[in-house]
């Protein structure tokens, strides 16, 4: 996992319905296994954005949530 800051979001979708997103990696590439990411440019990638407080067990819990959505 890394953590990131978002810095813009796109204002209009693409055509698959994506929005483009500028973050910002405080800890630059280091995952919370501190493992070191290499850049490429335009990397895409999943993300989960946090807008409020959750306990620990919510948390864990939000992520099967899209696998029982499906």
């Amino acid at each position: 996992m890394l953590k990131g800051i978002v810095k813009t979001i796109s204002l209009i979708p693409d055509k698959e319905g994506n929005l483009f997103i500028d973050v910002s990696f405080p800890n630059a590439l280091e995952t919370s296994y501190n493992k070191q990411i290499i850049f490429q440019q335009e990397m895409s990638g999943t993300a989960e954005i946090v807008t409020e407080d959750l306990r620990l067990i919510e948390r864990l819990l939000y992520q099967f949530r899209d696998i029982f959505n499906r």
